[in-house]
């Protein structure tokens, strides 16, 4: 039996972000800029544009400058409408549009002569297309296609499968559940335009997310959990110039100003599940009788967890929590394995000195004592845990087949069974005490274990 612990990554961290008129730009945020002109093509300046966020309330303005160009920086991504006002002019709204991770949306406003208490509103889809002003290659999920898209395992990195460029080298590993283990190269990791797996570079929230040792994805948020993922494949600008391969930012969802909630379960066992086409083959065709074709392998696997949302002050604080819990079963009925012989777990290990072994007899000798050679192979056993084991046949089981090698390879069949569990949360604040400054904050951790 084992016991590892899989991953505790970001315990203890909080990130807070504070975003001032003067501050470098966040690579998790946008900007929307555009130009207000009247309807002669003349520049308006000094016109107040305001962008509304559509679910939180939040209102983020700015004034056109001499050149009747207004800038709307640092606002977190989501649902944006532009209102506009200026001296003699109607008020003009624009309809709601998506803001992207890092995107500058470009939306000019042209205003039409009017009193300010009238309001006329522009329907067309002001979103931009195509974006002429950024080189930047990629590609963002939202919120929408992280939900329709079926993961396997629920592992979000499985997302970065649809940025062209992208292949998986390892067919089995966006198949398996790893968002629950990470091991170092099965572990649904892709390369990006040739690139290794290990030279992608991974962020939540804009908070490193890279495991250190094997420089591959250190943490995996619930899909529940994910606002919008973005891949960055080419020609990335200074803020993910790091990253040789992919740089992948996934956001955590905020609360708004209504409470949102959802609750999962996902479960997998023997019972829903067919019989693999392995076991449908005879376990050992030159034994004679041959062994049977093995029944399905038991699993379980029951992914639940759940999230909740919104305002602690309306149109000014706002949270996000959610929780994952991941439990599975394993068992396989008829597996091969060495084990040591009972006479060996007491130190006696004469059956190597047995001529007729392949390559001969094995002579062990003494590396603490000059080597000397040990009497007929019997080494004293000075450790407790061996003595325990040998001691206790229900930890340490005997051989129970012929080995073949003639001496322990494969000398032993039986079942083996596994029980991985996974806990993980995520807290989220947003706050904008004012027109300028905003506050994120949040807290994830993950931590499991594998039996």
């Amino acid at each position: 039996m084992r016991s590892k612990l899989l991953c505790s990554v970001f315990g203890c961290l909080l990130t807070i972000v504070l975003v001032v008129a003067s501050a470098v730009a966040q690579t998790v945020t946008g900007s929307i800029t555009g130009q207000v002109t009247d309807p002669s093509g003349a520049l308006v300046v000094g016109a107040n544009v305001i962008a509304a966020n559509t679910a939180t309330g939040v209102r983020t303005s700015a004034r056109t400058n001499s050149s009747g160009v207004y800038t709307i920086r640092f606002l977190p991504i989501g649902t944006y409408a532009l209102t506009v006002d200026a001296k003699g002019f109607a008020s003009q709204q624009t309809a709601p549009f998506a803001l992207e991770i890092d995107q500058t949306a470009k939306v000019d406003v042209g205003l039409k002569v009017g009193t300010t208490a009238t309001t006329m509103e522009v329907n067309e889809n002001v979103h931009p297309i195509l974006d002429t002003t950024d080189a930047t290659l990629g590609n963002t999920l939202s919120t929408n296609e992280i939900q329709n898209i079926p993961l396997n395992g629920r592992n979000f990195s499985s997302l970065t499968l649809f940025q062209p460029g992208a292949v998986d080298t390892d067919p089995t590993g966006l198949t398996g559940n790893n968002a629950i283990e990470r091991d170092t190269y099965n572990s649904g990791i892709v390369t990006i335009n040739g690139n290794r797996e290990q030279a992608n570079n991974y962020m939540v929230e804009g908070a490193d997310n890279n495991e250190p040792q094997n420089n591959l994805i250190g943490y995996n948020p619930a899909p529940d959990a994910i606002a919008e993922v973005r891949v960055v494949a080419a020609n990335a600008n200074a803020t993910y110039g790091n990253a040789n391969g992919g740089a992948i930012v996934a956001i955590l969802k905020s609360g708004t100003n209504n409470f949102h909630g959802s609750a999962y379960d996902s479960l997998e066992n023997q019972n829903l599940d067919a019989n693999s086409w392995g076991n449908g083959l005879a376990y050992c065709a030159d034994c004679n009788p041959p062994t049977p074709a093995s029944p399905i392998t038991k699993y379980t696997q029951n992914i639940f967890g759940g999230t909740l949302g919104g305002p602690i002050v309306k149109n000014k604080f706002f949270f996000f929590v959610d929780y994952e819990g991941i439990r599975r079963h394993t068992a396989q009925p008829l597996q091969l394995t060495s084990v040591l012989t009972p006479a060996m777990l007491k130190g006696d290990f004469s059956a190597l000195l047995n001529p007729a072994l392949p390559g001969g007899p094995i002579q062990l000798y003494d590396t603490q004592n000059n080597f000397a050679p040990f009497q007929n192979n019997q080494i004293p056993v000075v450790s407790p845990i061996a003595a325990y084991l040998a001691a206790h046949p229900d930890l340490y089981p005997a051989p129970n087949r012929t080995p073949t090698d003639g001496l322990i390879q494969n000398d032993y069949v039986g079942a083996q069974s596994g029980y991985v569990t996974n806990n993980q949360e995520d807290f989220k604040v947003d706050w904008t005490p004012g027109n300028v400054n905003k506050i994120n904050g949040f807290y994830s951790q993950g931590k499991g274990s594998d039996f």
